[in-house]
């Protein structure tokens, strides 16, 4: 008999109404941050790595020497970068071609990892699928002038 009362205190109760909710809701709300907070992680990122692809491609017309020095410990030095160098990648190179002439090509690479990953929920839908790293990758290709 007492648990009945204990039981339809606790049904009649707001208060264990509103603990039931919160534990329904927190977890979606926590995962809609989480996803906005990493979403602009990631477009920091990008731009990041975009602004540095332009500098390079900049440089490259203005002072080519200088431009098959640079490592990514110097590139964040430079141009007050807030990527991590060791996950950053500056590949430059030089081509010639009929059609486009002798040009430089500008390959810069960010590896991005996620805070958390969901790679072992998101193999459960697709095993070919991963989240927890993605590669950010900016091309430019820059004329080479002779002054």
């Amino acid at each position: 008999m007492a648990a009945k009362g204990v039981l339809r205190r606790l049904w009649r109760s707001r208060k264990a109404a509103t603990a039931v909710e919160a534990a329904l809701l927190f977890p979606l709300a926590f995962a809609m941050i989480y996803g906005l907070l990493e979403f602009g992680r990631m477009m920091i990122s990008r731009q990041e790595v975009s602004r540095l692809t332009e500098a390079l491609s900049r440089q490259a017309i203005i002072a080519s020497a200088r431009l098959r020095e640079v490592n990514p410990q110097q590139a964040k030095e430079d141009y007050g970068l807030m990527l991590s160098p060791e996950r950053l990648n500056i590949a430059v190179s030089e081509e010639t071609s009929l059609q486009f002439g002798e040009r430089f090509h500008i390959e810069v690479t960010y590896t991005f990892d996620f805070l958390v990953s969901f790679d072992s929920l998101l193999k459960l839908y697709d095993p070919d699928m991963q989240m927890g790293t993605q590669t950010i990758r900016y091309d430019s290709y820059v004329p080479k002038l002779a002054f």
